[in-house]
């Protein structure tokens, strides 16, 4: 059995404060007040955000390409080595 998924590039706090010619402290103070929607991973990990949410945070006036889902088609019934 196989499945197939979309995955979607996600950019992390200092591409995405480029992009938005922020300082990356500006980007976490708007993601941590939620003004930036974006996905906290962990402690240590940090944060990160769809390129299409930078781009809606920046009223779509960004001069780079289109986001493109990537899929990815995972075989569920592989065994995994020992």
């Amino acid at each position: 059995m196989s499945c197939e998924y979309e995955v979607w590039p996600l950019l992390t706090v200092s591409e995405a404060a480029d992009r938005l010619r922020l300082k990356p402290e500006t980007a976490h103070r708007w993601l941590r007040s939620d003004k930036l929607r974006g996905i906290s991973l962990a402690s240590d990990a940090g944060w990160r955000m769809r390129e299409s949410e930078v781009r809606r945070f920046a009223g779509g006036r960004q001069p780079w390409g289109r986001e493109r889902a990537y899929r990815v088609t995972v075989n569920r019934n592989a065994t995994a080595a020992t």
